[in-house]
């Protein structure tokens, strides 16, 4: 907007575009009255004096002088308006560029009214003079107040800037907690220097700094959380960070989200571990949920976490027994084959079919490939044996009565009876 004075009262006005309303420029510094007392002979009618032509000239006189005092008064809102308010003015301009700019514009629009002011008659420079002068500095006080303005906001966007660098510095060296101390006191200083600038109270300066430091700490882990979601997690949930309860438990459930999946991926491979009877101690989990799992990451979660974390594991081991099910039972399959053309293989372990088909179905299945086993190289070490040494192993194998295992190990005891009709010279007679 234009910043040309009005003029009430005799008195020249300027808008302030800083907000302040209409304020007083500076007063003229001489012939306050000369334009006016000009108007007045300009008004005069020459009519009046046609019977005088030296008094009607001084009236054609006056009013060239206001005509040319109007032109240079035009001009110089023109030139003014042109430096300040116009496309590219200096009012147009904020923050670094304005106060950059500020002295240059100044000078410039200085000089453009002087140019201006250099070109009149003494008579228009006489009467204008003044009204001019007043334009100028009221123009020259506006930007003044401008570059003030503006000034201050450099001030405080080149200091918000720095916070934000600090900040996204912090985001790259997330786990170097000394690296982070000090980046944590830079931006406490800058916060302490925005807060002078402002003039705040010292509570609303800790305010401040409470909520930076939850910002801080929420950008860390959400960076750590993109790398590492795991160890971010145990590194927040160990130290705690002083940051308010709402931001914590956003930090916490969005690690916790990241990490579900790999904590539970690692229960789900961790391998089988057995007690001193031979019984497997770690799986316990699979069938209750709520049974430690022997982690204590893990076990350390809050019930609603660790709960999520188990029925991933669980399902997620259920895809890996059924996913290697088929090839497993194909590998048992090759080492019978192997037990009974007396390749001697090794024998496998209960690990290895609990890895595959689960703690239950494993140990089942685990108990018949013994027994299986066991078969197999009876059917290849009997064509070698002896009446007598085939009858001693029959009996020996022959199940007892009431035993836990007493109907598989019959059917193992029959299928080796069978086995041997093709192989004794005598019948088998085993009592």
């Amino acid at each position: 907007m234009p910043i040309v004075p009005t003029f009430q009262g005799g008195v020249p006005q300027v808008r302030d575009n800083g907000g302040s309303g209409f304020v007083p420029a500076r007063a003229p510094a001489v012939n306050v009255d000369a334009y006016g007392r000009m108007m007045q002979q300009a008004m005069k009618p020459v009519e009046e004096w046609s019977n005088s032509l030296t008094e009607a000239l001084r009236i054609e006189l006056q009013r060239t002088v206001k005509a040319e005092s109007d032109d240079a008064e035009r001009q110089v809102i023109d030139a003014i308006n042109a430096r300040m308010s116009g496309e590219n003015g200096y009012l147009t301009l904020q923050g670094k560029n304005a106060k950059d700019a500020f002295q240059g514009t100044v000078e410039g629009m200085t000089a453009d009214v002087d140019k201006i002011v250099g070109s009149l008659q003494p008579q228009v420079h006489e009467v204008i003079g003044s009204r001019i002068q007043d334009r100028l500095s009221s123009a020259v006080e506006q930007a003044r107040r401008w570059n003030g303005q503006q000034t201050r906001a450099y001030h405080m966007q080149s200091s918000e800037a720095r916070v934000q660098s600090l900040m996204t510095d912090a985001d790259n060296h997330y786990a170097e907690t000394g690296y982070l101390q000090k980046t944590w006191g830079s931006i406490t200083q800058e916060i302490d220097y925005q807060a002078a600038m402002m003039g705040l109270p010292a509570e609303q300066v800790n305010l401040l700094k409470d909520k930076s430091y939850d910002l801080f700490t929420a950008r860390r882990f959400k960076a750590w959380g993109s790398d590492n979601p795991v160890l971010a997690l145990q590194v927040f949930k160990s130290q705690r960070p002083k940051v308010s309860a709402d931001i914590a438990a956003k930090i916490e459930s969005g690690l916790f989200s990241k990490s579900r999946d790999t904590l539970a991926l690692s229960l789900a491979q961790r391998p089988i571990s057995f007690d001193e009877d031979g019984n497997i101690k770690n799986l316990t989990w699979m069938d209750d949920p709520g049974a430690a799992t022997g982690d204590s990451f893990i076990d350390s979660l809050k019930n609603d976490q660790r709960l999520s974390v188990v029925l991933r594991a669980r399902q997620l081991r259920s895809q890996m027994i059924q996913m290697r099910g088929d090839e497993f039972n194909t590998q048992v399959k090759n080492n019978l084959a192997e037990a009974l053309l007396g390749n001697n293989p090794e024998k496998m372990a209960l690990d290895q079919f609990t890895e595959a088909h689960g703690p239950k179905k494993g140990l089942k299945l685990f108990k018949q490939y013994e027994l299986d086993y066991e078969e197999a190289q009876f059917k290849f070490n009997a064509r070698n044996m002896s009446d007598a040494d085939i009858d001693a192993y029959l009996k020996a194998m022959k199940p007892v009565s009431g035993s836990e295992d007493f109907a598989a190990r019959t059917k193992l005891y029959q299928a080796s009876v069978k086995a041997t009709n093709g192989i004794k010279k005598e019948p088998v007679n085993v009592k």
